[in-house]
């Protein structure tokens, strides 16, 4: 697949934390234990992004019984402060302090354009702190570097490439 041309992001913060678990009781531990130090920080905006909305349910059920989640339904909901469990085809045009990218496995994002399109959504909410929680084979999207060879290429054909006309 080719490296889509993208604006730069700014985002200021921590690096991005990749915390690979054992098995999913794990991967909500982490999530709990990244969620309290982004609160003792102060965000007041922080988001666990799901692959699909049965994956947040589920996720959401999990960690209602640990921490105060807030309404994220796409009726009812109120995008102000609090702690969200959302699916990504949910997040785009939102942004939020910190995100919590839940179990981007080979499984729920494979290497093709669709899902880089999803990931690029995903990791883009985030302001300040973007953490990777996973378990298992982390997709390649996130686990592999593209080639440098095939990055040069993708980036030659972008500045080569006529600009559109505008009328």
């Amino acid at each position: 697949f080719s490296v889509y041309p993208v604006d730069p992001i700014n985002r200021h913060g921590s690096q991005v934390c990749i915390l690979p678990c054992e098995d999913e009781d794990a991967m909500l531990r982490e999530t709990e234990h990244t969620i309290r130090g982004w609160k003792e920080k102060g965000w007041d905006t922080i988001a666990v992004i799901c692959r699909d909305e049965g994956e947040a349910d589920w996720v959401k059920q999990k960690l209602g019984t640990r921490l105060p989640i807030a309404d994220s339904s796409l009726e009812t909901a109120e995008f102000g402060s609090g702690i969200m469990v959302l699916p990504v085809d949910y997040t785009k045009g939102l942004e939020f302090d910190a995100v919590l990218l839940y179990h981007p496995s080979e499984t729920h994002y494979p290497t093709e354009d669709a899902y880089v399109k999803l990931l690029y959504v995903a990791a883009t909410r985030a302001l300040h702190e973007l953490t990777v929680v996973h378990q298992k084979a982390l997709t390649n999207l996130i686990a592999q570097a593209v080639p440098e060879k095939k990055r040069m290429k993708s980036l030659e054909q972008i500045e080569t490439e006529p600009e559109p006309e505008t009328e």
